[in-house]
């Protein structure tokens, strides 16, 4: 299975949770209704997305980074959308912190 497939799983077996299927401002909530059994459950199947959602985004960084070698220069993937480096095209894109990016 590919890796956008096994994500789509991943979200269609979140989908049996209706208690999740909710306006973000609802889901504390709504998620105190689940069982004990579809805690587990979704919290398993929570964190197997995310590692494969987290591999897909360490791939796509690292081809960002490598079409912004120096060899490349202004005309780069980086420095061409107005980011001096890897880290603040990152940051920018994807709102997480210099640390992370």
């Amino acid at each position: 299975m590919g890796v956008l497939e096994d994500i789509t799983d991943a979200v269609a077996r979140l989908g049996v949770f209706a208690e999740l299927n909710v306006d973000a401002a609802e889901l504390p909530a709504s998620a105190v209704l689940l069982s004990d059994a579809s805690v587990r459950d979704a919290l398993g199947t929570v964190a197997g997305l995310e590692k494969q959602v987290a591999m897909l985004r360490t791939v796509l960084v690292g081809v960002a980074a490598a079409r912004s070698g120096r060899d490349r220069g202004h005309g780069g993937l980086v420095q061409g959308t107005g980011h001096r480096n890897a880290v603040e095209f990152v940051r920018d894109v994807t709102g997480v912190s210099k640390g992370e990016a």
